[in-house]
């Protein structure tokens, strides 16, 4: 439950590197999920988040949004922010 808090074991924390950043990394004792959030009409490339899941090999990634559609592409799970908040 995320409401919990982060155990010993795992980490929230962010990414950034010279071409963007990441919101959030869930670092979990056998997993990573990375966490971006974009409030625009119009999604941008993704293009940090793409680096991030290729040179971590991230299986698993969430994408939360303004209005867009409930989605899963490729392990990227894209959410409306009123949907995830009332789910997490």
């Amino acid at each position: 439950m995320w409401l919990r808090g982060p155990k010993k074991e795992e980490q929230v924390s962010f990414y950034k590197d010279r071409s963007g950043e990441v919101d959030f990394v869930f670092k979990g004792p056998s997993s990573i999920i990375p966490i971006e959030v974009k409030w625009r009409n119009e999604m941008p490339t993704l293009k940090t988040l793409k680096k991030l899941e290729t040179s971590w090999a991230v299986k698993q990634s969430i994408l939360i949004t303004k209005d867009q559609e409930l989605d899963e592409k490729e392990g990227r799970f894209s959410i409306p922010l009123w949907l995830f908040l009332l789910c997490f």
